[in-house]
């Protein structure tokens, strides 16, 4: 993605610089606290640092979107390898940001009672 370094799953995840991107904005745009930009030797260590220290939905609600951050990344690596498509940073912060959003209603319990379709 990045061209500056071997796609392992350490660098994919938390030293690509296109990954860090596509993590800020979706922090951005959900509010949730950025990922420490400290260097860290681990992915395990990164995640514990990355997590807040608050309630557990908290962390879960982080964990998720990093997670959703992740598999788009993925998806887009894939995109560039098997269609010789690209997308931007944006673009793909922004499906993230989408499935998340998505992720949110379909657990949403304000959801409930709405009509799926109109009458």
């Amino acid at each position: 993605l990045c061209l500056g370094a071997q796609e392992t799953a350490n660098h994919l995840c938390k030293d690509c610089p296109f990954t860090t991107e596509v993590r800020r904005l979706v922090c951005h745009w959900t509010g949730v606290a950025a990922a420490p930009s400290a260097p860290f030797g681990s992915l395990d260590e990164w995640w514990d640092a990355s997590l807040p220290r608050a309630d557990k939905v908290s962390r879960r609600r982080t964990s998720g979107n990093l997670i959703y951050v992740w598999w788009n990344v993925w998806k887009e690596r894939n995109r560039r390898i098997f269609t010789f498509a690209r997308l931007t940073y944006v673009e793909v912060a922004h499906l993230a940001f989408e499935e998340i959003n998505q992720c949110s209603l379909a657990f949403s319990t304000s959801a409930v009672g709405f009509a799926l379709e109109p009458d």
